[in-house]
């Protein structure tokens, strides 16, 4: 997909195409990793409010599967669990060989 098509599909103009696809795969897949990793830390609802700065109603939202969270919002998130927003969504790196 190149850049034009991103933008006139999206409606995302000047949105650069890496952004787009962060995007465009957290309305896909959703926050999959919140309620894990933020139980895995230990970190209450509250906890998380306080390190993020994220509204309690939409880190709920989200730890439940919902809600369609900007990227700003991720950015927050991972930064307060200290991780990535590809870890925060679900997405897994994939290990030297190819497993």
């Amino acid at each position: 997909m190149d850049r034009e098509t991103v933008d006139t599909a999206s409606g995302l103009t000047g949105v650069p195409t890496q952004w787009y696809c962060i995007y465009y795969m957290v309305h896909r897949l959703g926050v999959k990793k919140l309620r894990e990793i933020r139980l895995k830390r230990g970190m209450s609802y509250r906890q998380l409010v306080k390190a993020s700065g994220v509204a309690l109603s939409a880190i709920q939202k989200f730890d439940q599967g919902g809600g369609d969270p900007q990227l700003s919002t991720l950015g927050k998130l991972s930064k307060a669990l200290n991780v990535s927003v590809a870890e925060l969504i679900g997405e897994t790196k994939k290990q030297k060989g190819g497993r």
